[in-house]
């Protein structure tokens, strides 16, 4: 059971995510976020120090609730490649989900993302692990052929950002408020399955590019 502080900063979180959704977070004083809540502005720093502290909390929510769900999806994969594709498509459509039932648009999903990657950046160095332990265990069980999997783990989250964040500008510079999911999801499950494929047993590894 929450207490009544736990309770109070939880209400201050959902009404301050909606805050940043609608207006966006540079638009968005902490002014608005007392009245909006029902509270001096004197009294919200009992809770948080500075707007950005709130946000840094609605993100850090956002991501947990995540990697949750993506570990449930995995939990009920049977193989590794299996894991890795239940993990994203359940990472895509929780994240999506979430903004949702705040209304965010996509032009102020596009003014938070550089303040949200730095907040997150515990969060993604924990997903790199996470998705290089279950390549890990694809490699044990010889359904992946050995290879660098924190390297393949980095290629799969980079091409997942670069299609959700290239479907958010585009629609950005469409006027559309809304990107389609579903759409997200299919290009991204089409190009992990596509790196996946390069982790066979027998397959040919791509010629790297000389260093020096």
């Amino acid at each position: 059971m929450k207490t009544d502080t736990e309770g109070k900063r939880q209400h201050i979180l959902e009404i301050a995510a909606s805050l940043f959704s609608k207006f966006g977070f540079a638009k968005t004083t902490l002014d608005d976020i007392a009245d909006a809540v029902g509270m001096k502005k004197g009294s919200l720093y009992y809770y948080f120090n500075s707007k950005e502290a709130i946000f840094s909390a609605v993100i850090h929510e956002v991501a947990t609730k995540v990697f949750s769900r993506m570990k449930e999806a995995a939990a009920t994969a049977m193989t590794a490649r299996d894991a890795i594709l239940k993990s994203v498509e359940s990472g895509l459509r929780t994240s999506k989900d979430t903004t949702n039932v705040i209304g965010v648009s996509v032009q102020v999903k596009m003014e938070l993302m550089p303040l949200a990657d730095r907040i997150l950046k515990g969060f993604h160095e924990d997903l790199i692990k996470y998705l290089s332990d279950i390549i890990d265990q694809g490699i044990r069980n010889g359904e992946f052929r050995p290879c660098d999997s924190t390297r393949v783990a980095h290629a799969v989250n980079s091409s997942i950002e670069g299609i959700e964040r290239g479907a958010s500008y585009r629609d950005s510079i469409l006027g559309i408020q809304k990107f389609d999911i579903e759409k997200v999801i299919d290009e991204s499950l089409f190009l992990v399955n596509l790196i996946l494929d390069g982790l066979r047993p027998g397959a040919t590894s791509p010629t790297m590019p000389s260093r020096n």
